[in-house]
């Protein structure tokens, strides 16, 4: 085989059985990505025959796969971001572009074409919309170069919806006290993500503030539980808890974090004695109560009822301890 001007001619006569119609023969060539021109002529006992029109081909292998990921910020209740990613090998041609099927989020539904970027390699993403939530939709993206597209897709699982928000009004569930228990209440989060909740997980500091050494392993919420319980805990220590509410996307934004003792409310006082009065005025004596219930006492409210209706009045209020 010789080269003239980028025209490659077969020397050798190629031995074909009659009665065929159609041929095949591989033509080195070298280096990658370089493109040659192309004729053909039929060879007879006369002689050479007339040229075949001209064709230029390139000296390519299929690029490999790309890779294809969704935005996690993208989501939406309909749809997101696709992201593409070059493959590893153009095959020795430039890549040219991408296309990107979709089936209808169905198991086993066809796959179509929804985005033809070929003679656009600087498109690497594409937006979706008007997809249905909660619908798992796959997708398959081939690298296009000159002369091929990849073998292998890269394929992607998407199920449409968003993250849930945060749980509400995180606070103590006023029961009956447990000693090294915690028990606390909450409000499912006003949007879910378009799905619905799977579970839900609590954190419980280690006293200091670190929330990453303790994921309280005994609370476990199912999507219908507003309450649960913390156990292992210290009797009046102080706690930061906090909760995440997760669906099949995965695990929301944390709800701000509460801080509550392991603790429960003091005892009665003893009850008062007057310790002076005037015509104008009655001074109240008491003992502190014989349990702060595991947090100190900061203060103490004196309600009074003068006989004539059945109302309790509120007549002292304040952090710390009354003085004369």
């Amino acid at each position: 085989m010789s080269a003239d001007d980028g025209d490659y001619i077969l020397d050798a006569i190629s031995t074909i059985s009659a009665p065929a119609t159609s041929h095949a023969y591989t033509v080195p060539a070298g280096p990658a990505g370089k493109t040659y021109r192309f004729r053909i002529a039929a060879r007879n006992v006369l002689g050479l025959g007339v040229w075949s029109d001209e064709i230029q081909l390139v000296a390519t292998d299929a690029p490999a796969s790309p890779t294809l990921s969704l935005l996690a910020s993208s989501r939406t209740l309909t749809g997101g971001q696709l992201r593409f990613g070059k493959p590893l090998s153009d095959g020795g041609s430039p890549i040219i572009g991408y296309h990107l099927y979709r089936d209808e989020g169905i198991a086993g539904s066809p796959f179509v074409l929804i985005f033809n970027g070929t003679s656009q390699p600087e498109l690497v993403s594409h937006n979706l919309t008007g997809l249905q939530t909660a619908l798992t939709y796959s997708f398959q993206l081939y690298a296009v170069n000159k002369i091929f597209r990849s073998t292998t897709p890269a394929t992607q699982a998407i199920l449409i919806g968003t993250l849930p928000d945060r749980p509400l009004n995180i606070t103590r569930d006023d029961v009956a006290y447990v000693n090294g228990e915690i028990k606390i209440k909450w409000l499912p989060p006003s949007h879910t993500g378009g799905l619905a909740l799977t579970s839900y997980e609590v954190w419980v500091d280690d006293g200091a503030g670190d929330f990453t050494t303790r994921l309280a392993p005994m609370v476990t919420p199912t999507p219908s539980d507003s309450s649960a319980i913390i156990t292992g805990l210290v009797h009046g220590g102080i706690y930061g808890i906090k909760m995440t509410a997760i669906n099949a996307v995965g695990t929301g934004l944390a709800a701000d974090v509460v801080y509550l003792v392991c603790g429960d409310k003091p005892t009665a006082p003893a009850a008062p004695t007057a310790d002076a009065t005037t015509k104008n005025s009655i001074t109240l004596a008491w003992n502190a109560p014989s349990s702060d219930g595991g947090s100190a006492v900061t203060g103490y409210s004196i309600y009074l009822n003068d006989l004539s209706v059945g109302d309790w009045t509120l007549a002292y209020q304040g952090e710390g301890y009354p003085t004369r």
